[in-house]
């Protein structure tokens, strides 16, 4: 069995861990960022631009960041609420989806480009077969 080497920050010089420390957390929101996991990578690249041992180009960086981020959220959150227009549409407007799905497979479409067409599930397409 080897020695265990204790590490002690009182070896280091300070500056020079600071700029480790920027550059780790760089690559940690780059790394949440290319995962998906958007609003972690936000807290990350938040804390680089309000860093004071961060230099101008990485809080310049980090603020553009910040704006990509948060326009790629408020997207998503408009794809979701329309997502959720069209279920509620869904609902009511049952039996003319039903006929336009209809005229779909008398046309010879697949239910895969109905499916595109009129986000209905398979089931609901299949279901209109039975009306042919």
């Amino acid at each position: 069995m080897g020695r265990v080497r204790h590490f002690s920050l009182a070896n280091v010089n300070n500056e020079e861990f600071k700029i480790k420390n920027v550059k780790l957390m760089i690559e940690d929101a780059n790394s949440l960022e290319m995962r998906g996991l958007l609003r972690r990578s936000m807290t990350v690249w938040q804390s680089i631009a309000i860093d004071t041992t961060a230099d101008d180009e990485e809080r310049n960086l980090a603020w553009q960041k910040i704006v990509q981020i948060t326009s790629l959220q408020s997207q998503k959150i408009r794809q979701e609420s329309e997502c959720i227009k069209r279920a509620s549409n869904k609902m009511n407007n049952v039996d003319t989806d039903r006929q336009q799905v209809i005229t779909y497979l008398k046309k010879g479409l697949s239910p895969k480009e109905i499916k595109t067409l009129t986000y209905r599930s398979d089931a609901f397409i299949y279901g209109c077969k039975k009306y042919l």
